[in-house]
């Protein structure tokens, strides 16, 4: 890790790069981002890749290994939902869906048919919970969910997500010794669930995780809060430590003046921290949800059978609603205040050699993401009070992901063909060359500073109000847009020194389409795996959010029905792709 930098090398830095009405001197302790490091292979396409899927679930669901946090603002009048198996409000602190098909899965109605059988006795790999399961009397989406859960535990994984939902039942110890007052240790014989709707009532400070942080699976999902915010030594259990993580997490945002956090599975999530009156939320409503003989359809048995499998379902088609963000108004993020482990130098190789491509920070030391942690505080406790000002860093990524996106993929996946690519390169590349001046093949260095500046020309006009966390991403994004901009000029080089013969054009379309190829591999858009529109309205585009989803809808997602989604992606081991 950089070292720790002075009192006056921190002032000198605030003068020069950033507005000194973000931070005071007193306040800024931690390390700063280092924009050396920011800027090179991996980091710079780690922060690019992390800045385009923040707050978006199709990004955020492949690459799902999160080590970047984002101030958020909830604005006032927004609706939250809460299910749970009473009408009262929430004791402490709880979760809250965006989507009212997320919490609709936690309010299910529930009945055990006598006061005798205790839930223990419903697991998984009972007679007793395996024939319970098959009728509809069962649901366990709260407690697998929410904590009792243990997720290392083998599976079959061609078992789809309906009945791994329907035959998910927990365990609970009958010691009930420190658990939250909010908490039922034991569920009663019956319980009718509620549906409780909140409405933000001011607006709400959040420090959002980003990836699929609110996954509890042994993947590296979790790295961000244990280790960064938290500093667990890793031995936590995945599942049933969830409470003490979000109770842990809510004493830090005391500590730091927000009222929760939001993290990502199947939809996004509020961990929110108070809901005593006047702390945020007003409830609005609560519905009760229908027991089996309520719903007016005898042939499916209410909830418990084809219901809620199709429940399921629709609680994946709502988060896929929000692949390519949540509408306007939803949460408004400080993209100047981003924190992320890729802008300082601690190692974030994975130690599981089979998955490179997902980042860890099991390898850094304690001091290290204790400096990570400090400067979150630092940002968030700047924040208080103040109108902050943020640099939309998303929309630059945004502009450069459509402009290449989808000529890369052609690139890369079309018959080589030195016809067409010398057309896809001239698209490309043409509007940032200065003809006759720039007509050689050698000398494009005043070409490649347009195509590399383009898109990074207005927000860079406005330096003297950045912090230093617009320096690191700005540093990331502009070395991404370098690469792919010498990239192509590259490849045009290649596809015009040919000797003119039809030998000479297949052998350069072939070598253009193998730089494609690696200028590819080291973007690793998540644009490349969208499927598209699907070509039934039964089918949705899925790909893996947990708890669904198995190794398939992980590394090649495409159109499926509810009877071929599936789990086992984020609890089977070893995955290979």
């Amino acid at each position: 890790m950089a070292p720790k930098r002075t009192i006056l090398s921190v002032l000198l830095l605030c003068l020069l790069q950033c507005d000194t009405t973000f931070a005071s001197a007193q306040e800024l302790s931690a390390p700063l981002p280092d924009i050396e490091v920011a800027s090179r292979s991996p980091n710079a396409f780690r922060i690019f890749n992390a800045v385009h899927s923040a707050l978006r679930q199709w990004g955020s669901s492949i690459q799902h290994n999160g080590l970047s946090f984002f101030p958020v603002t909830i604005p006032e009048g927004n609706l939250f939902y809460h299910g749970r198996h009473d009408a009262e409000k929430p004791a402490s602190f709880e979760w809250l869906a965006f989507e009212m098909e997320h919490a609709s899965q936690f309010a299910q109605s529930y009945d055990f048919p006598d006061d005798s059988v205790s839930p223990s006795l419903l697991s998984k790999g009972s007679q007793l919970g395996q024939a319970l399961s098959l009728h509809g009397k069962v649901s366990s989406i709260e407690a697998q969910i929410h904590g009792t859960h243990d997720a290392g535990e083998e599976r079959a994984s061609d078992t789809s997500f309906g009945q791994y939902i329907l035959t998910e039942h927990g365990s609970d110890d009958d010691d009930d010794h420190g658990k939250p007052p909010n908490r039922r240790p034991h569920y009663p014989p019956s319980a009718r669930g509620y549906l409780q709707t909140y409405r933000a009532a001011q607006p709400l400070n959040l420090l959002y995780l980003d990836g699929m942080a609110a996954a509890k699976c042994p993947l590296g999902t979790l790295d961000s809060q244990n280790l960064i915010l938290l500093d667990w030594d890793g031995r936590k259990d995945m599942m049933r430590d969830e409470w003490e993580r979000a109770g842990a997490l809510c004493r830090q945002a005391a500590e730091w003046g927000i009222d929760g956090y939001i993290r990502m599975e199947a939809g996004f999530e509020i961990i929110y921290c108070n809901f005593s009156t006047g702390a945020g939320l007003d409830l609005v409503s609560v519905h009760g949800s229908p027991w089996r003989n309520e719903t007016h359809d005898s042939a499916n048995e209410g909830w418990g059978g084809e219901w809620f499998v199709m429940g399921a379902f629709e609680w994946l088609r709502a988060a896929s609603a929000r692949y390519h963000g949540m509408v306007r108004g939803r949460a408004d993020i400080d993209f100047s205040g981003m924190v992320s482990a890729f802008s300082y130098d601690v190692n974030t190789t994975n130690p599981d050699t089979q998955r490179p491509e997902l980042p860890r920070i099991v390898n850094a030391t304690a001091e290290e993401r204790q400096g990570i942690r400090d400067r979150v505080r630092e940002v968030l406790r700047a924040r208080q009070g103040k109108t902050a000002s943020s640099v939309d860093w998303q929309a630059v990524v945004d502009n450069i992901v459509t402009r290449f996106s989808a000529r890369l993929w052609f690139l890369t996946e079309a018959s080589p063909s030195a016809r067409n690519f010398r057309s896809q390169l001239a698209t490309l590349l043409y509007p940032f060359l200065d003809f006759p001046d720039d007509i050689s093949l050698e000398n494009v260095s005043r070409a490649l500073e347009r195509c590399t500046d383009i898109h990074l020309s207005t927000v860079a006009l406005d330096q003297k109000h950045w912090t230093p966390e617009d320096h690191a991403i700005y540093a990331a994004v502009r070395s991404v847009s370098h690469t792919i901009c010498d990239s192509l000029f590259t490849m045009r080089k290649e596809i015009h020194s040919t000797n003119g013969t039809t030998s000479g054009d297949d052998d350069a379309a072939e070598r253009v389409q193998s730089l494609a190829l690696d200028l590819r591999a080291k973007l690793d858009w998540t644009t490349w795996k969208e499927c598209g529109k699907c070509p039934t309205p039964e089918e949705m585009c899925f790909v893996a959010m947990f708890p669904g989803g198995d190794a398939e809808d992980h590394f090649t997602p495409r159109c499926k029905n509810q009877d071929e989604i599936g789990y086992g992606y984020f609890f089977n081991r070893p995955l290979v792709s």
